[in-house]
């Protein structure tokens, strides 16, 4: 079931480090990846998941906003 995140959440799947496969709406306000489990490798150079697969659900408190959303 896919799931959708607004840019406010603070997870994997909104932030720009994530690696896994989502899409943005046409507003650049939502995020949607297919399910909460899917999952991407973290691509943060020095961080604590670096190159570790991570779910868009998880979060973790180098998170940055997704650079596409406004």
């Amino acid at each position: 079931m896919a799931m959708i995140y607004p840019k406010r959440f603070k997870n994997c799947a909104v932030c720009n480090y994530w690696g896994g496969n989502r899409q943005v709406d046409t507003f650049g306000q939502d995020v949607t990846v297919d399910s909460s489990t899917s999952s991407g490798k973290c691509l943060l150079q020095g961080g604590p998941w670096k190159g570790l697969n991570r779910q868009a659900i998880m979060g973790c408190d180098k998170w940055q906003a997704w650079g596409v959303l406004k």
